[in-house]
């Protein structure tokens, strides 16, 4: 019955948040198959506000066009604001030298993404389902994984939602029918040249042979090691922050080896911690495995290095650029290594103050003192301003502004004493730092070059 999968369908965005009350608009990808096409009719049966974008990746010459008037019209049956982008895809993986399937998803999320920020929607829906969470699971387990690969897709991350991963392929198919619904066949789907339609068409037939309700019930398992995960990074964390000591001026982190390894899966723990930072797992084998020998060893990577001391393991930020500076309360200006200034002083933001790169207006009382100024790091993160109190990872925003490599490296910050950036400096403000009409004393920071 179509409307118990509806009923489905709202029930599970429901449970997981996808979609909140007074939410703007979601930004829908849609392909033109089978899957896609029910998503957006959900969307319009269950009345959410909705755009859609579809990329034309122009691998299949006419077929691909097909796709995007067939797109182009389902928009407008549904009355939804459309998007749409031609790419030469081949041209842009050999550029790169990857492989054409990786250069169309990057060039995918990354389309959809910039569409999302420049017009303001809330979220980006795509339509991956049960079959695919599985297949993905499957797939991950070829390759070796830990549990973030076990559990799947999430329902959310980041900007991205996946309100059908309740729904299995052939439940998604009766409905579509049920509704008498149209939609493109992807020809490709029908080979074996993707990882993913072998595991389809022949692994999962096999797990269905034994037990019919396989798809149901792997997802019962997905979701309990889903939760597993959850529990698995709390208790790392707390751990972590615990045993740790974080130097925050330097943004420097001590372990101790005799805490470590007092864990009883010490070199779980250690992946954890350095795996953000950029080590593989290998890297982090390797440091495990060298804790009690010559003191002194160094890992590297291209913004970090973990150094082996005698009786601590020390994570760094690596020396490519000045050190972190820190501004005091009473400092009305400062000189940064490279020459460059910060001016901090009490005034009040103009009334046709719009926001600029050089200069921010914030709540004095927001600030713990001392802030820093410093390089940014990965793992960085703030809510830029006008997005919503979205967050979003400083190399992500600076990637979307196409900042070139090393102008990148040399990006600064500016840091609240807690830690929490207050300025990508020269580029935007926090929006949790936004100045209020209750806030007393403001302060004006500004930044010149030298």
């Amino acid at each position: 019955m179509p409307e118990i999968f509806q009923k489905k369908f709202s029930d599970f965005v429901q449970k997981h948040g996808l979609i909140k009350q007074n939410d703007l608009p979601c930004l829908l990808a849609v392909s033109g198959g089978l899957d896609s096409t029910v998503l957006a009719h959900l969307f319009f049966l269950e009345k959410i506000p909705f755009a859609i974008a579809h990329i034309n990746f122009g691998l299949r010459g006419a077929e691909s066009d097909g796709d995007e008037l067939f797109v182009k019209n389902l928009a407008a049956e549904l009355g939804a604001d459309f998007y749409t982008i031609l790419y030469d895809t081949k041209k842009e993986a050999k550029k790169l030298g990857i492989s054409t399937q990786l250069a169309a998803r990057n060039l995918r999320l990354d389309w959809l993404e910039k569409t999302r920020s420049e017009n303001n929607y809330s979220a980006i829906g795509l339509a991956h389902h049960l079959s695919d969470q599985l297949e993905t699971v499957l797939f991950n387990l070829s390759r070796g994984s830990g549990l973030a690969g076990f559990r799947g897709m999430l329902p959310r991350r980041d900007h991205f939602i996946r309100p059908l991963l309740f729904a299995t392929r052939t439940e998604i198919l009766e409905f579509a029918k049920a509704k008498n619904l149209t939609w493109r066949e992807d020809s490709s789907n029908a080979t074996d040249d993707y990882s993913r339609n072998f595991i389809r068409h022949h692994l999962v037939p096999e797990f269905e042979k034994l037990n019919p309700d396989f798809l149901h019930t792997a997802a019962r398992s997905i979701e309990r090691l889903r939760q597993t995960e959850q529990n698995h990074d709390y208790f790392l964390e707390k751990t972590l922050r615990e045993m740790g000591r974080h130097d925050q001026p330097t943004d420097t982190f001590f372990l101790k080896k005799t805490d470590l390894k007092k864990l009883p899966a010490p070199e779980e723990l250690l992946n954890f911690w350095l795996k953000p930072n950029g080590f593989d797992t290998e890297q982090c084998r390797q440091i495990f495995e060298n804790l009690e020998k010559q003191p002194g060893q160094i890992w590297e990577n291209e913004n970090w290095q973990v150094t082996l001391d005698r009786s601590e393991i020390i994570l760094s930020p690596k020396k490519t650029g000045p050190a972190p500076t820190l501004l005091q309360a009473d400092d009305l200006m400062t000189s940064l290594p490279d020459g460059s200034k910060i001016f901090i002083f009490q005034s009040t933001p103009p009334a046709d103050f719009l926001e600029e790169k050089t200069t921010i207006y914030v709540p004095a009382e927001k600030l713990h003192w001392p802030l820093t100024v410093r390089l940014w790091q990965p793992g960085d993160h703030f809510h830029p301003f006008g997005m919503g109190g979205q967050t979003k990872k400083v190399k992500d925003f600076l990637t979307d502004l196409k900042v070139p490599r090393p102008e990148k490296k040399r990006q600064l910050v500016l840091a609240n004493g807690d830690g929490q950036i207050i300025w990508v400096i020269g580029r935007r403000a926090d929006e949790r730092f936004r100045v209020g009409e209750n806030d007393a004393k403001i302060l004006k920071i500004s930044f010149r070059l030298p």
